[in-house]
């Protein structure tokens, strides 16, 4: 087994170069570019034949290009003999829609994992998805974190008075109240 490596997409390159230096994982050469047409074009000009890669690749704005560049590169590892894939997905688009609210509409956040999936990736890391159903869309492996915890030491610090936690909808609740428990704070909930 060859050493790993940690590979940025274009949407998080100062996470990807945080979480290597923090790791101590080199970061793997790409070039990611555009053809005239607006497609994109991955290269990976290294060698990574039997090692173990991660893929650091938020679906943020813009979410379809995110998703797409995630897909070639883990498909371009894994022509060049990637042993395991992992996809390092910070944010996960298209995640509110994980259930039909009505007849005729996609399962996108299960479109999308399939996708990614489908393009070679072996494990998704994933944080603080819309809905915990969402891990199941997977057929690989899924570590599912949260940020919740360091996002409350940090909304601590700064000594807010009386603060309310809000969920936007009934959808949030749960998480809203996981949040509101470590401020100590109170839960309200918007209804649509």
């Amino acid at each position: 087994m060859n050493s790993p490596k940690i590979f940025a997409g274009s949407s998080n390159p100062l996470l990807a170069i945080a979480i290597s230096q923090k790791s101590k994982i080199p970061p793997g050469k790409i070039e990611i570019g555009r053809f005239a047409d607006g497609e994109i074009d991955v290269w990976v000009p290294e060698a990574v034949n039997n090692s173990n890669v991660f893929i650091i690749q938020s679906n943020s704005h813009p979410v379809n290009d995110h998703i797409i560049e995630l897909s070639l590169i883990a498909d371009a590892l894994r022509r060049s003999g990637a042993h395991k894939i992992t996809a390092v997905i910070p944010y996960f688009g298209y995640s509110r829609k994980e259930k039909q609210s009505r007849p005729g509409e996609p399962i996108s956040a299960k479109v999308v994992a399939e996708l990614i999936v489908a393009s070679g990736i072996n494990k998704v890391i994933c944080l603080d998805l819309h809905a915990d159903a969402i891990v199941g869309f997977f057929d690989v492996p899924v570590i599912y974190l949260s940020a919740q915890g360091v996002l409350a030491d940090r909304i601590k610090k700064e000594k807010l008075t009386d603060p309310i936690v809000v969920s936007p909808d009934t959808g949030g609740v749960k998480r809203a109240r996981n949040f509101a428990t470590l401020l100590n704070a109170p839960l309200a909930v918007m209804e649509k």
